[in-house]
């Protein structure tokens, strides 16, 4: 019996060692930008204890399994606590370890055993902002919504992480587009692109991806097998250092589509163009939807497009900016998102949906997603 040399033919095409000094480089300009907004409203300091935020200011990696803390003060200096159960990838002027005992105490106390062992730093800053709701003894000025904007203009760190997920993702659909066939299960499915995007990240990653359903608009993988005649919209994304990736693509399970899915398919494929060339910094996200809408919408009374339009990526897999009917948000230089548009009818046996991820740079929109869309 011969052994293959690799169960996936796209081994390691992410490079972590160079996005780690990038990001090291994002983290220090991140503290510097909030450490200048501390002097402007008067704070001596922050402590930072959301996952989300600690990756953004300390590049923390594997904060799902252990709690950490960190503290930026006003004059730039990044001090971060982790347990000694968690790796080294932190990017801080201090480190301080704490006994995290994840097996013996609960996450509430690790938790507290992170943010005491700032406690130095902590009682110097008279005045302190931070990001959780309350410290035992402490007033706090809630420092939140201010993040929330500073995360909404990505740095270029942020950019090549949201990449490197993004190549990982379409690893994926490389690897499944062949074996899509009736007959192979729905979980096979998911499971051949999960072990494809891992393999090419050369990291775990976790769970991926919302949409793994034969004949439906989407839903989680099922044990069924994959019938003839249907279509298998795939929605599913890639994480590299806690960045996200979001890509849809819509797979004939009998390897051609049917004249009507050909149909919707182009539909699709014009509506996604309409969108990108409406796009610019200051338009607003509802105006675009509403528009999209109409287009997918008045094509044929029993075809439908009735979800939203997409939606920001970064540090979460769906954030600001919101594409929606109701949204208010603008399009912003630097801000990263998705475009999803669809179409399901039950003459299509499931639907139509593409996904593409971009970023405005330079006053234009930049598509960072590279894989063809009739793959």
């Amino acid at each position: 019996m011969s052994i293959p040399t690799s169960l996936y033919p796209e081994r390691n095409i992410v490079d972590l060692a160079a996005l780690a000094r990038l990001q090291a480089a994002g983290c220090r300009e991140r503290r510097t930008r909030l450490s200048n907004w501390l002097v402007e409203v008067g704070l001596d300091g922050a402590l930072i204890t959301r996952p989300q935020h600690l990756t953004y200011f300390f590049g923390l990696r594997g904060w799902r399994s252990s709690p950490a803390s960190g503290f930026v003060g006003r004059d730039g200096f990044g001090l971060i606590s982790v347990g000694n159960s968690m790796g080294s990838d932190v990017y801080a002027d201090e480190t301080v370890r704490f006994d995290d005992s994840m097996f013996a105490t609960t996450y509430e106390e690790r938790e507290r055993a992170g943010i005491a062992a700032l406690d130095i730093r902590l009682a110097k800053a008279k005045a302190l902002g931070a990001d959780c709701t309350d410290i035992a003894g402490r007033s706090i000025t809630p420092i939140t919504d201010h993040i929330s904007s500073m995360r909404r203009r990505k740095h270029p760190d942020e950019v090549a992480l949201i990449s490197a997920a993004i190549a990982a993702n379409e690893a994926g659909y490389r690897a499944i587009a062949p074996h899509i066939a009736p007959g192979l299960l729905e979980t096979e499915v998911f499971a051949l692109f999960q072990g494809a995007a891992i393999v090419a990240a050369g990291q775990t990653m976790g769970e991926l991806g919302n949409d793994f359903r034969g004949g439906k608009p989407g839903g989680r993988p099922r044990p069924v097998p994959l019938v003839e005649g249907d279509l298998l919209p795939v929605d599913a994304g890639a994480v590299v250092a806690n960045y996200f990736s979001d890509m849809c693509r819509t797979f004939a399970v009998s390897g051609t589509r049917a004249p009507l899915q050909e149909e919707a398919f182009s539909r699709v494929v014009h509506a996604l163009s309409i969108a990108e060339d409406m796009i610019r910094p200051g338009v607003r996200c509802g105006t675009v939807f509403q528009e999209i809408a109409s287009i997918l919408n008045s094509h044929r009374d029993d075809w439908r497009f009735d979800h939203h339009l997409g939606h920001g990526l970064g540090l979460d897999p769906v954030e600001r900016p919101f594409i929606n009917s109701g949204s208010n948000d603008i399009f912003e230089e630097g801000c990263t998102f998705t475009l999803e548009p669809g179409l399901y009818g039950d003459n299509l046996r499931g639907g139509i949906r593409l996904e593409q991820n971009y970023v405005i740079e330079n006053g234009a929109l930049r598509r960072l997603s590279n894989l063809p869309l009739d793959i």
